[in-house]
């Protein structure tokens, strides 16, 4: 399984504790489905992400509702659902998933890949509550 934070992630975070420059976490992050291949250089531009009709990626709040804090300093999960608008349109694959800082566009945190996912006509897709894991090592 491939996954990890994208390079603008990791640049933010490193200029942030070694050159004392400002981060700010959003207080949304946006949970999406891609189509296609993604990597640490891979962007926020929505080029091989899924796009049925009734497609946008789920605004998440940033708190501990949603993702409750870590204790063991590795990993963080979800703790509620995340649920996608149902297919209005034609059959997908969803390959990659991705969290995003803004609803269009923006940046990729972090990203992962899935298990092959048929997303059909009339499906609603859904991240079961701790379907989620972003990791550190």
């Amino acid at each position: 399984m491939a996954s990890g934070k994208s390079n603008t992630q990791i640049s933010k975070i490193l200029n942030a504790e070694f050159n004392a420059t400002s981060y700010s976490s959003p207080a949304t992050v946006y949970a999406a489905i891609w189509t296609s291949t993604l990597n640490a250089s891979s962007t926020g531009a929505t080029a091989g992400e899924a796009s049925y009709t009734g497609y946008s990626r789920v605004a998440i709040t940033a708190n501990t509702t949603n993702f409750p804090s870590s204790s063991g300093g590795s990993a963080i999960q979800n703790a509620t659902a995340i649920t996608f608008p149902s297919n209005g349109g034609s059959l997908q694959t969803g390959t990659f998933f991705a969290i995003l800082d803004a609803s269009t566009s923006g940046n990729i945190l972090y990203w992962g890949s899935i298990t092959s996912t048929a997303i059909n006509p009339g499906d609603t897709p859904q991240v079961a509550i701790n379907g989620l894991t972003v990791t550190e090592a």
